[in-house]
């Protein structure tokens, strides 16, 4: 059994399950997505997946097979070519299983199939003292097991893990986003003294959400107040944790490379600690250019979760069209795409 995100693939039976509910799939998109999982962050290139799928005594239009498979794996896990989360495309070389997947350890065997039989008597007379040792036996093991487990009970009780917050009645939408200047993507939501968040929260807008905005700064530490919102999607900038009036004016240099890299360690460190507390919450961080090409957001979410295992599957990043110079929520464009990865990790209709 393989888990990535909410998905569960068993390769023994060729199922894919959802949160435990099966998703149908076809034969060869499962074939694919099998092949993809055994070296999951690495190219599979199509020749690869010509010889696996499609043997060469098989008379096929390969291009439109695989094209086809992809396309309905991709719909099976609600993925998008555009901001992969699962299957990357690396244009006429292959294809790439970017998220984590863990292998879950096989079923335990059934005890009842372990355990020898009890041999059945001959006769009363010569096997009852047999039988009766041997059940003596199981009762003295029976006996250290109850014991054994009267004295660990107490303590599992107490590392159990907490059930977490609550359900909300509309999902809370948390937005984090700074106010200091090369934070605010659009200089006239900059000029009117607005952050990013005001922009998304305008492209949120007519979704069933509740969201709520917070003004962050390299002094920000409201960690627990976010907590107490019970979100169950924070959407971040990547660098809203960032001053860059600590650095050089043209942002480029060693200074303000060092203070970028401890403001991400710092907001990931953030949403590790707000995901032990709440296992509903997940995480969209977005950036400008520091997410493409796609192979830099895989490595920041395999560092993540190599960090914070609890942000396994939790957490997504969305590169922003337009760059440092022309990037703003305000296209819409840009105001779709948003509002998409939000529908979508929240799983809104």
């Amino acid at each position: 059994m393989i888990r990535f995100g909410h998905f569960e693939v068993d390769t023994s039976t060729g199922e894919l399950r959802r949160e435990g509910t099966k998703v149908p799939l076809q034969d060869k998109p499962f074939q694919l997505l099998a092949l993809l999982l055994r070296r999951p962050g690495e190219l599979v290139t199509r020749e690869e997946v010509r010889s696996e799928l499609w043997p060469a005594d098989t008379f096929v239009d390969f291009e439109h097979g695989l094209n086809t498979a992809v396309k309905k794996l991709r719909q099976a896990l609600d993925d998008s070519a555009e901001t992969p989360r699962f299957v990357e495309t690396l244009p006429r070389r292959g294809y790439r299983f970017v998220a984590s997947a863990v292998t879950l350890p096989p079923a335990a065997i059934d005890q009842r199939v372990a355990d020898p039989p009890i041999p059945a008597p001959e006769s009363p007379v010569e096997e009852g003292p047999n039988r009766l040792t041997f059940w003596r036996a199981h009762a003295a093991w029976a006996a250290v097991v109850v014991i054994v487990a009267a004295m660990l009970w107490p303590r599992q009780l107490a590392h159990a893990p907490s059930p977490g917050p609550a359900t909300n009645a509309r999902p809370v939408v948390v937005l984090m986003d700074s106010p200091l200047p090369g934070r605010v993507y659009d200089q006239r939501t900059f000029a009117a003294g607005g952050t990013n968040a005001d922009d998304i929260s305008d492209a949120l807008q007519d979704l069933p959400v509740t969201v709520q905005k917070e003004n962050t700064s390299a002094m920000w530490h409201r960690e627990e107040q976010v907590v107490r919102q019970n979100p169950d999607l924070i959407v971040s900038h990547l660098s809203c944790l960032l001053d860059e009036r600590f650095g050089e004016p043209e942002r480029r240099g060693a200074v303000s490379d060092h203070l970028f890299t401890l403001a991400k360690s710092r907001l990931v460190g953030v949403f590790g600690h707000v995901a032990s507390l709440n296992p509903r919450t997940r995480f969209l961080l977005y950036s400008r250019g520091a997410f493409a090409p796609p192979e830099k957001a895989a490595l920041f979410l395999s560092e993540a979760e190599t960090r914070f295992p609890v942000l396994r599957g939790r957490l997504y990043t969305f590169d922003v069209p337009g760059g440092v110079e022309k990037a703003t929520f305000r296209d819409p464009k840009t105001a779709r795409l948003i509002r998409g990865h939000v529908k979508r990790i929240l799983e809104l209709p």
